[in-house]
């Protein structure tokens, strides 16, 4: 008598190998897959993931809450943009993706560029003489040689065009090249709605950014320990390397050292941009924000008229 050879549809055998692969899981494996043990207990195959990741609330920082419900005050600014600079949180802003003119904002990425490219202590040649460049210059003179943290203190400090012009020229292919770079850390940096023609912020129609993208920018440069610096300095004297010469650099920030928790950060000025200001405030219980200005008639007025508003209407406190 013959054997009889049991038929297992292949239905049935999908479900019956299922079966085993599934008791792998839910029982403690040999040791022959001691590896896949391993592997399921740090997958949680065991039990229901309930929680992804646990979140020390007492590490969080203070949250700006807008406590009083008072009216902005009038300002005649085409943008402008509040951000706490701990949290990253945006507490007020008008226009901030309008596309506008920055003027000399624009040297905070000429500065962050620079400082990406070449130590600060590279030693730059001036190519461009001071008298050949338009607008606000600190007189620098073909042939001389200064370090680049003096041109870039230079930028910050005195918003020099002529200082800019050389950081830019020095770079391997020239203003041009520079200038693609600039673009290039924009995206990097996620400023969708900027572009950049110059290093200095000269009137351009396709050179433009907006308050939102402005603060992504000054997010990174408060990383860079100079940039944050010279933001902060009423006057620096840099110097010559090769002639000696002396240049005292004074700020151009008339709020900086006149009015209590306000520093620097950047001015700028040109007819189609009109006044522009991005400036760190110290709120009275000592957290940290930025106003970022653009096209006013009165930068430093209408800064102080919302640095009051800021401070009378909002308050840092814990997460709940």
């Amino acid at each position: 008598m013959t054997k009889r050879k049991i038929f297992f549809p292949p239905s049935l055998k999908i479900k019956i190998v299922l079966l085993m692969l599934s008791t792998l899981f839910l029982f403690p494996p040999l040791p022959l897959f001691s590896n896949l043990n391993v592997l399921s207990q740090q997958l949680n195959f065991h039990r229901p993931v309930v929680k992804m990741f646990s979140l020390e609330m007492n590490n969080l920082s203070p949250y700006p809450v807008r406590l009083l419900r008072s009216d902005l005050p009038p300002t005649d600014g085409r943008a402008f943009l509040v951000k706490d600079l701990t949290t990253k949180v945006v507490m007020v802003q008008k226009n901030e993706n309008k596309k506008v003119a920055i003027a000399s904002l624009t040297k905070l990425m000429t500065a962050w560029v620079a400082l990406k490219v070449f130590p600060p202590k590279k030693i730059i040649t001036v190519t461009i003489d001071g008298r050949d460049v338009d607008g606000q210059v600190i007189g620098l003179k073909e042939g001389e040689k200064y370090s680049l943290e003096s041109l870039v203190a230079g930028m910050i400090i005195h918003s020099a065009n002529d200082a800019a012009e050389n950081i830019a020229a020095a770079y391997p292919g020239g203003v041009k090249a520079f200038v693609k770079e600039m673009n290039h850390q924009a995206k990097l940096l996620h400023m969708e709605n900027s572009h950049f023609t110059n290093p200095v912020g000269y009137d351009n129609p396709k050179h433009y950014s907006t308050a939102f993208d402005l603060s992504l920018l000054v997010d990174k440069v408060l990383e860079d320990p100079l940039i944050s610096a010279f933001a902060q300095a009423p006057m620096m004297e840099i110097v010559s390397v090769n002639t000696g010469r002396l240049i005292t650099l004074t700020t151009t920030n008339d709020l900086l050292g006149q009015q209590p928790g306000v520093l620097g950060l950047k001015t700028g000025w040109t007819p189609r941009a009109g006044e522009c200001l991005i400036s760190l405030i110290k709120s009275p219980s000592n957290h940290w924000y930025m106003i970022v200005l653009l096209g006013s008639n009165d930068r430093f007025g209408e800064t102080i008229k919302l640095r009051d508003w800021i401070n009378s209407n909002f308050n840092w406190q814990p997460v709940q």
